[in-house]
């Protein structure tokens, strides 16, 4: 696993906002994965969990994606607790002829 810390800063209607966190990104092996453009095995799974800092508040993101050789991003979805925050999946794909 790779852990970084980071901070970032951005103005929200004239106010500064400011934001510190940390990240750990891990591999977690190869897995079938199945979405609407089909059934890709070997696929590798990295997790990432996001530690936040913003607005007075620590939230925590779990997010997995899956990546295919020669496809790029088959899945990923994100969950903060049991809460799905965000994911998709790939509908279509075509490899280019050479």
């Amino acid at each position: 696993a790779v852990t970084a810390d980071y901070a970032f800063e951005m103005d929200e209607d004239g106010e500064k906002l400011e934001a510190i966190g940390e990240v750990t990104i891990r591999p977690a092996g190869l897995e079938t994965v199945t979405v609407p453009a089909g059934t890709f095995e070997d696929c590798v799974r990295v997790d990432v969990t996001n530690r936040l800092f913003f607005r007075g508040q620590y939230s925590i993101t779990n997010e997995t994606t899956w990546y295919k050789e020669g496809v790029g991003m088959v899945k990923l979805m994100a969950k903060s607790g049991n809460e799905i925050r965000y994911g998709g999946e790939l509908k279509d794909y075509q490899i280019p002829e050479e």
